[in-house]
């Protein structure tokens, strides 16, 4: 059998296995039929063994039901940087390069200017459903600024698109405004050709986030050893996934989407079996021994013992728990995000438990 063909396979024999963990993470529902909103708890962790099998579980799982297991061969980038402009403390460019053979992804670059000469670390944005995608600059948030904060803090930033937003579409879509772009980033992979083959928004847009972070990487005044990633909605659910699957993230910090109940309300945040045994915290938990730091910012269903859950897993690998931002006071700005690279403890960046290296994450 093909290793395509097994991409398309393997989620629905998932979907119809027992699950391994039926007894710990079991959703409560009283019909017996699981959706989206349906209550999740936490599995039960009790040793780092444990854990790990469990996460490299979680990781195939998220690979298979994404269309990436095996994954795709990656081509050359053939990156365009250009129209620079510099501000103060920063500069922002224009961005493009290929993810797979004609098919480009843009975004915007930000750096620091003043800062000295590097290595700098580097974290990527991927932005939520916000009408204006990557450009969003209004009351309740502001991807830019979160960018130019970043840059004027030492940092290297690249906000880039969801797929059907601002500039990354297919030729054969039609130029729209802000306010389509969402009905235009839901109407890729939609037909029966598409889910045949496993060929769904999420694979495509978590596959655009991989060769976003080959990007940043590649950038000579980067530090390799200090790379991030940060959003918000359904650019936090692309942060964890990408955390589940990609060993290069020195620390992730998903906002909202962390969720108990609520799992995501689009195609590019579900695919076929993904949360079949497994929830968005167990999901975002798979990063662990790295630095996780889950914050809340509104109702999507995150609470409090979410986090709780999350730091006791934490707690079994010997790792000094994680700092909780859970519910943010009235008024607080949410564009304020600020990851210093001191907060992050030295055990989590070399991920060493009782002296023990852990996972093929512990390369720094």
């Amino acid at each position: 059998m093909s290793a395509r063909l097994l991409s398309f396979a393997i989620p629905f024999l998932v979907a119809c296995a027992k699950p391994l963990f039926a007894a710990e993470s079991k959703p409560s529902a009283a019909s017996g039929i699981v959706t989206l909103d349906t209550p999740r708890s936490f599995p039960t962790i009790n040793s780092t063994t444990e854990w790990q099998k469990r996460a490299r579980q979680i990781q195939q799982q998220v690979l298979i039901s994404a269309g990436l297991w095996p994954m795709p061969q990656k081509q050359p980038l053939e990156p365009h940087i250009y129209g620079r402009i510099e501000r103060d403390g920063y500069s922002v460019e224009k961005v493009y390069f290929q993810t797979y053979p004609g098919f480009y992804l843009a975004g915007n670059l930000y750096r620091p200017i003043g800062s000295g000469k590097g290595p700098f670390p580097a974290i990527l944005n991927p932005h939520g459903h916000w009408a204006d995608g990557r450009l969003a600059d209004n009351k309740d948030g502001s991807i830019a600024a979160r960018c130019i904060s970043f840059a004027r803090q030492g940092w290297i930033a690249f906000s880039y698109d969801m797929v059907g937003f601002n500039d990354t579409y297919f030729p054969d879509q039609p130029v729209v405004g802000p306010d389509k772009f969402y009905i235009r980033h839901r109407d890729f992979a939609t037909n029966d050709v598409n889910q045949l083959w496993n060929i769904n928004l999420l694979g495509l847009q978590t596959w655009n986030s991989i060769r976003a972070l080959d990007f940043i990487e590649s950038l000579p005044e980067v530090d390799r050893h200090r790379l991030a990633c940060t959003g918000e909605s359904g650019g936090g659910t692309q942060t964890y996934l990408l955390g589940a699957i990609d060993d290069r993230l020195a620390a992730q910090v998903p906002v909202v989407m962390v969720s108990h109940t609520m799992q995501g309300g689009c195609g590019c945040e579900n695919a076929p079996g993904l949360r079949v045994q497994y929830s968005n915290m167990e999901i975002a938990a798979a990063a662990v021994p790295w630095r996780l730091d889950p914050r809340h910012l509104d109702g999507r269903g995150t609470r409090h013992s979410t986090y709780l859950r999350i730091i006791r897993c934490c707690e079994c690998l010997s790792l000094r728990p994680l700092r909780l931002q859970s519910q943010l006071q009235p008024n607080q700005p949410r564009n304020g995000l600020f990851m210093a690279w001191s907060s992050i403890p030295p055990q989590a960046r070399r991920c060493r438990a009782q002296g023990a290296t852990l996972s093929k994450r512990a390369r720094c």
